[in-house]
């Protein structure tokens, strides 16, 4: 486990596609944003596959308000 202070950011994938559909719980990244903040570390989505209104907004993560 690293200290915070040591972390630059966290990747996370809002929707994963490959082989099955995998959704992220809205809660998860509530609380990563809410962890990324506290700390100064940066929160990176990949929505390569998800992004560009795939999932009816411009980008994934915002169906959980982030």
């Amino acid at each position: 486990m690293l200290p915070p202070e040591e972390v630059a950011a966290i990747f996370v994938e809002c929707v994963q596609a490959k082989g099955r559909l995998l959704v992220a719980p809205p809660e998860f990244l509530r609380e990563l944003r809410r962890i990324c903040d506290e700390h100064g570390i940066l929160l990176v989505c990949d929505e390569v596959q998800s992004g560009v209104g795939r999932t009816g907004k411009w980008w994934a993560v915002e169906h959980a308000g982030v």
